[in-house]
């Protein structure tokens, strides 16, 4: 696996749901910020209410409160926000020093077909 796509969203649910998916989610985070790092991750805001990182708590914050994202709250932008995340994707590709001569074929060589 080459990056970790992050989807930060404000969710709604009860009390008890809360706690057990946040300690969940806090897991998941965790485990890819020490397999991946933060270098590898691609951040997608999907809620305009989340946009402020300043806003997010607790690891979400500390681990990519710092990192640029890719704004995906616009529902008339959504297909920009999709090229944006895979932008994200191809660079990480192309640091791994896999040379295709075109995106198609980076695409290609990310999924194995073409090394």
């Amino acid at each position: 696996m080459v990056a970790v796509v992050v989807v930060v969203a404000d969710v709604t649910v009860d009390v008890v749901m809360a706690v057990v998916m946040s300690s969940c989610l806090q897991i998941e985070l965790d485990y890819a910020t020490r397999r991946k790092s933060t270098k590898k991750m691609v951040v997608v805001v999907m809620e305009k209410g989340m946009r402020n990182p300043n806003d997010w708590d607790g690891i979400l914050g500390a681990d990519l409160g710092g990192l640029l994202y890719v704004r995906a709250w616009d529902d008339a932008k959504l297909e920009a926000a999709a090229e944006a995340i895979l932008e994200h994707l191809y660079d990480m590709v192309d640091s791994l020093a896999i040379r295709c001569e075109s995106r198609k074929a980076t695409h290609l060589a990310y999924m194995g077909v073409c090394m």
